[in-house]
């Protein structure tokens, strides 16, 4: 899009804007239509008569505002939007560090500050001030002649508006001078000027009672074609700054900037980007920035811009309080540019007095003797542009309970048959220093008890209502009670049922004044017999006046340990046990506690048992009386003739045996056999590989040469081979269909501490 088209969008689009703003102004009219007759308001001032024209110029909108506006992300291209500088109301902010968009205007909108009436505030004796008229509008910086100009408006307690106008500093353009046309009312309107020139718009906005604020704002207007661009005269380090460059760069524009003095880079003074349209800016830095735009064609436009640093007072004070409890403001790093901070505080919007000297620029203390939220603010005019800062905290005031600070029942000589005279004394101290009664609970009408123990209650009231916890206050009329002097309790372990131990529990009391005493148990069971686990008796003694001793607490803890692995006996203990031949296999284990032990076989039918052929794998395990296993014990034994062959007949040059092992073992001992041939005579070989689980490989065990026949016999370490493989090679057919190879091969069980 070019720029005629961008200019005449938007020009369109304020047209619109203004169109709308004008619909909600003349709505909100109608309501206060009333008052604004009994209070006189002043009827738009026209100052020039408009020219109409089939198709407006395209102008930049100005959307002035009275308090800064936040943007999260930084505009890439030209906006129409424009903040005014001049802030007439109070404005909550926190510090922004977001930048804010600010007026193009040069120079921007300024309030008069003789006239500028200072948002509701505190002063220094407390006293509220009255709250006057807000009022802003602002202009672009620059335009060109005949394009037609929106200005819109912000106002707050306005009722009447007179603009003026001046030209290169010079009052005196009329309502019918050539210079300017359009109207202006107190919802601002549309302008445009039709000579070159500086031009500076004021308005004086007043509310009901005559309190009046001025606002100025100054366009500088060239002839058509003409490049320039407008900047700020005055701005912050938070400002999103609006370059917009007029019609008449003729090309690409090439931007240089100095700063104080000395050249830098746009990327280094400033975020954002300029294009040959112009662009959005924001200042990294305060200081006097003067920029220069330099066409294809070398026109040159330079324009200057002030920025200031941002006032800054954050402070902190408690999210909550008490009544009459002070609390500290605590001032974070300002910059105040020499202003003195006004303080004031509302609580439900209504205006709560300070103490004189009570906050300043350091913060200070306050103390509150309301109950409610509250809300602080602190607030500073930056005397260079008009600019109010304000910054907002809230605090609770919350009501404390009163507390029992003191409490004692003293038992005296004064008896009455069984009963005694007992005097009672409790203190009570409130935070909020409201006067506290207190409350009795149990106390007698007499203050009067009998022999034994006893306990009331005693809390406060504070003025408010409010109550302290019930505190306890127990005592005692003695007799003197007895004491258990002595407990025990000991497993007695060769009694044992049910998975449960039995306990002698013992207990021995005495009484300091010699009275006869009995032994009662809490938590004892019928028949002393108790589950592993930890588990407390409790034991106390009575005396023949029914004076109880403290319980005493008796604790008793069950426990076991598993069996150990069961070690494994076998006869015969051979490895190879002909057919036919009985087996007999037997188990113990060791138990740490000493209990008695039963045991759990996998393939052992009975003590003495005549397995049939092959590898055969027993297993047991121990348990012990509370279900306790020990680890489970493997042994495997082979039922067998390890001479007789058949295993596999040797039918061409290559053979082999693949033993793949047998879960969770490794081998011990492996024996080869390939029987010679008679009449045979050749270069064979033979070869044993073994595979080795700790390294994942197949290591050469056993390899030889042999004219006819051989063997391999070997023990291995238990731990690292799991599986065999052997291969016999002969190229001779005398042996084909004539040798058997025969193997054996043992294995010992991984001892797991799991049980399988």
């Amino acid at each position: 899009m070019d720029r005629k088209t961008k200019l005449l969008a938007l020009g369109v689009g304020g047209l619109v804007l203004v169109v709308l703003i004008a619909i909600f102004v003349v709505s909100c009219n109608a309501r206060k239509q009333k008052q604004a007759a009994e209070e006189a308001a002043a009827t738009p001032t026209p100052i020039v008569t408009v020219t109409p024209t089939s198709l407006p110029t395209a102008t930049p909108v100005l959307t002035p505002t009275s308090s800064p506006m936040t943007e999260p992300d930084l505009p890439t291209g030209p906006s129409a939007t424009v903040t005014s500088t001049a802030t007439s109301a109070p404005i909550e902010q926190n510090l922004p560090t977001i930048p804010t968009v600010m007026p193009t205007s040069k120079p921007a909108s300024t309030t008069n500050p003789s006239t500028m009436v200072k948002p509701s505030s505190t002063t220094p004796s407390g006293t509220k001030t009255a709250t006057g008229p807000a009022f802003d509008f602002g202009l672009p910086a620059v335009a060109s002649t005949n394009a037609q100009i929106a200005v819109q408006t912000s106002q707050k307690n306005i009722v009447s508006v007179d603009w003026s106008v001046t030209k290169n500093g010079i009052l005196g353009l009329t309502t019918n001078s050539s210079d300017m046309t359009g109207t202006l009312s107190a919802n601002g309107g549309t302008v445009a000027f039709t000579k070159a020139g500086k031009y500076t718009l004021t308005a004086l906005a007043k509310n009901s009672v005559g309190k009046a604020v001025t606002v100025s704002s100054t366009i500088e207007v060239f002839a058509p074609g003409k490049f320039a661009f407008g900047l700020p005269q005055a701005a912050y380090t938070d400002t999103v700054v609006d370059v917009d460059v007029l019609e008449g760069a003729d090309g690409s524009i090439t931007w240089s900037l100095t700063k104080d003095g000395a050249a830098v880079t746009l990327a280094e003074a400033c975020s954002g980007t300029l294009t040959d349209t112009g662009g959005m800016l924001t200042f990294r830095a305060a200081g006097r920035y003067v920029m220069t735009g330099k066409t294809a064609f070398g026109k040159t436009h330079t324009d200057s811009i002030l920025v200031y640093p941002l006032l800054r007072f954050p402070f902190t004070m408690p999210a909550t309080t008490h009544r009459n409890t002070e609390f500290t403001v605590t001032m974070d790093e300002m910059y105040l540019n020499g202003q003195t901070l006004l303080w004031s505080m509302e609580k439900t919007g209504k205006a709560v007095d300070i103490p004189a000297g009570a906050l300043t620029n350091d913060g200070g203390k306050l103390s509150l003797p309301e109950l409610g939220i509250y809300s602080l603010t602190a607030s500073a005019t930056d005397p260079r542009t008009g600019r109010l800062f304000t910054q907002t905290r809230k605090i609770t005031v919350l009501n404390q309970n009163p507390l029992i600070t003191k409490v004692s029942a003293t038992v005296t000589a004064t008896r009455s048959g069984n009963r005694a005279l007992v005097q009672f004394a409790a203190a009570a101290s409130d935070p909020d220093k409201d006067e506290t009664t207190l409350e009795w609970d149990g106390r007698t009408a007499d203050d009067m008890y009998t022999v034994g123990r006893h306990s009331l209650r005693v809390r406060a009231k504070d003025s408010q209502g409010a109550y302290s916890p019930w505190h306890t206050v127990p005592f005692e009329v003695p007799n003197m009670p007895p004491v258990i002097s002595a407990s025990s309790a000991v497993e007695v372990r060769s009694k044992i049922k049910d998975a449960k131990v039995y306990v002698e529990l013992t207990a021995e009391a005495t009484d300091p004044d010699g009275d006869p005493v009995t032994v009662e148990w809490d938590g004892r069971t019928a028949d002393d017999y108790y589950s592993l686990g930890e588990h407390t008796v409790y034991v106390r003694a009575r005396d023949s006046f029914g004076a109880y001793s403290e319980w005493n607490a008796v604790p008793l803890t069950i426990v076991n340990s598993a069996p150990a692995r069961p070690v494994i006996t076998r006869t015969p203990a051979e490895p190879f046990i002909l057919p036919g031949n009985a087996v007999t296999i037997t188990a113990s284990a060791v138990d740490p506690d000493g209990d008695p032990l039963t045991y759990i076989w996998d393939n052992r039918p009975s003590e003495t048992y005549a397995y049939p052929d092959g590898r055969q794998i027993v297993k047991v395990k121990a348990v012990d009386p509370f279900g306790a296993e020990s680890p489970t014990k493997r042994i495997m034994f082979l039922m067998g003739d390890p001479n007789r062959a058949g295993n596999l007949m040797l039918t061409g040059p290559d053979s082999s045996i693949s033993e793949p092992g047998i879960e969770d073992t490794t081998l011990i001992y492996y024996k080869f056999i390939v029987p010679p041939v008679e009449g045979h005579s050749g270069q064979d070989y033979g070869r044993v590989r073994g595979y080795n689980r700790l390294t994942g490989q197949w290591d050469q065990l056993d390899y030889g040469t042999t004219s006819n026949g051989i063997s391999f016999e070997r023990n291995l370490a238990a731990g690292t081979y799991t599986k065999l493989d052997l291969y016999y090679y002969t190229n001779h057919d005398c042996m084909y269909n004539k040798s058997n190879i025969t193997y054996v091969a043992l294995f010992e069980f991984d001892e797991l501490e799991e049980d399988i």
